[in-house]
């Protein structure tokens, strides 16, 4: 072979082997290309997932806080509405303690008003002889001026009991109102409606408020506990007649729905049951001709009631 074939074919080879090595270049790039490529989409594919995680944290997280938040405002709901609550019980109960200091101390403005009107006291009488058995006197036209329902006058000595006694058509009507028909919550005194308003009955019944500030009926619980003595005296004053009962009988008893009883079958049997329940040992004991007084009120509690039955001892025409 000559040289010149011989560097022809050296050539050729040559080229062959450059053909070839650039063949395998390309294919490593081509190579290094997709695995670049594949690296980059797994890349992409773990931020996208992770992105994914992101999202639903925030997501259960926004959640969370949501739920958190919703109890949150629930409870700040439920303590605004009982805040709410208590500021109008306080308000109410303030409102009700305002009214009540107001009535009572209204109540026994009136009353004491009325008793310097219309009593007259044995001491300011010109001529003291001609009133017997220590009986003031009680201006009636004035009280009848004031209110046609006055149908007498109550006082017991030696306490605070001196009020007029009015009577309507039913036991509500003065509960809780004053001589001039005004509401009052401290009411007044007042003879059962059923009963004759000339104390002529078995037995008159008057009611009375038992007043925290002590007037009214109060002090018949004073009574009932001993505090004022063992002779109890009540002076019943009407148009035209001056009485006298002495307490024989006084207890406790649970309110009742029926009315107290104004007239008896048996009034013996009544007397000696009201002796045998009193708490107090008058010695004294009526026979079934003597007309009875009936004072009730409530007791310090409000529960039950105290009831004090007195007999008639001494009747006076007052002229």
């Amino acid at each position: 072979m000559s040289k010149h074939m011989q560097g022809k074919r050296y050539k050729q080879e040559n080229k062959n082997k450059k053909n070839t090595r650039s063949i395998k270049q390309t294919k490593n790039t081509r190579n290094t290309r997709n695995t670049s490529i594949s690296s980059n989409n797994f890349n992409l594919e773990e931020n996208v997932n992770f992105s994914d995680f992101n999202r639903k944290n925030i997501n259960e997280n926004k959640r969370d806080y949501r739920r958190k938040n919703k109890k949150k405002q629930k409870k700040h709901k439920i303590l605004y509405i009982i805040l709410i609550i208590l500021i109008i019980i306080f308000i109410y109960s303030l409102v009700t303690i305002i009214r009540w200091v107001i009535y009572n101390i209204s109540s026994k403005k009136i009353n004491e008003e009325i008793r310097n009107t219309v009593v007259q006291e044995i001491s300011e009488i010109e001529n003291p002889e001609q009133t017997d058995n220590n009986f003031n006197k009680i201006d009636f036209a004035k009280l009848k001026e004031i209110n046609q329902d006055v149908v007498g006058y109550i006082e017991i000595p030696n306490t605070g009991i001196s009020y007029p006694i009015l009577q309507a058509k039913d036991n509500e009507y003065y509960l809780k109102k004053d001589i001039y028909k005004k509401y009052n919550s401290c009411g007044s005194i007042f003879m059962d409606y059923t009963n004759n308003p000339n104390f002529t009955d078995d037995n008159t019944v008057i009611f009375g408020h038992n007043l925290l500030n002590g007037t009214m009926f109060a002090e018949l619980n004073d009574i009932y506990d001993g505090r004022i003595g063992e002779k109890i005296d009540i002076n019943i004053y009407i148009e035209n007649y001056s009485f006298r009962y002495s307490a024989f009988s006084i207890y406790k008893s649970e309110p009742v729905k029926e009315p107290i009883q104004t007239r008896f079958q048996n009034k013996e049997k009544f007397i000696e049951e009201r002796i045998e329940k009193s708490r107090i040992n008058f010695n004294i004991y009526p026979n079934s001709e003597d007309g009875i007084l009936t004072l009730s009120t409530c007791d310090n509690t409000g529960k039950d009631r105290i009831i004090l039955h007195a007999v008639k001892t001494l009747e006076q025409i007052v002229e």
